[in-house]
């Protein structure tokens, strides 16, 4: 009898130890899963994406000011300024702008997903550490922690010349424009020394 009373003891006592660690894993997962789906976290990675748009975006400006500016000065430099070529080019230089405006919404929200990406990584990793005991208050403040890693990553990745040179195409109009004006400059002086009788005056 008192072998059986025994042995029932291990056994309520098993018993009772798995449903403990049964309840730490629910509870450690349940506290896991809180900190990604709150939806605090999905606004912290919109206005991630949002901060880095922003940084595109001021590269993109910057670049188009300088296309800008340099486009004025080769239409005024060959004499092509109020006509079709001014604005041909300008009508260009919206159609960059535009497709500059598309790269810099793909590369944010790339990088958004990129964020999204590691905290799954990171929720899948924690659930496994759950599993092997990790209690829920430490997979809590892990889960917190691996989401501030992810946005500083992310963040520090954020790379402007990522953009490329969105108005590289106008660097044949300038280099263009700036031969032919050296062209046009060399071909009036020569015009003011051969093509003036006084060149040929006898001394």
């Amino acid at each position: 009898m008192c072998g059986g009373k025994s042995s029932n003891k291990a056994l309520d006592a098993q018993t009772a130890a798995d449903n403990q660690k049964q309840a730490d894993i629910t509870s450690g997962t349940a506290a896991v899963n809180a900190a990604f789906n709150n939806p605090q976290r999905t606004q912290d990675i919109n206005n991630f994406t949002a901060a880095t748009q922003g940084i595109l975006k001021q590269a993109l400006d910057k670049q188009s000011t300088e296309a800008q500016r340099n486009t004025k000065f080769a239409l005024a430099r060959n004499g092509q300024t109020m006509g079709s070529v001014d604005v041909d080019q300008n009508a260009k230089l919206a159609d960059d702008y535009n497709s500059g405006l598309l790269k810099v919404t793909q590369a944010a929200q790339a990088a958004g997903q990129r964020v999204k990406a590691a905290d799954a990584q990171t929720q899948q990793q924690l659930t496994s550490l759950v599993q092997t005991g990790l209690d829920s208050q430490s997979a809590a403040q892990q889960a917190l922690s691996g989401m501030r890693t992810n946005i500083a990553t992310q963040q520090a990745a954020v790379d402007p010349t990522t953009l490329g040179t969105v108005f590289g195409d106008l660097g044949d109009f300038y280099s263009t424009s700036t031969a032919n004006k050296a062209y046009n400059d060399a071909n009036r002086q020569t015009q003011a020394l051969y093509g003036n009788n006084s060149a040929y005056k006898s001394f």
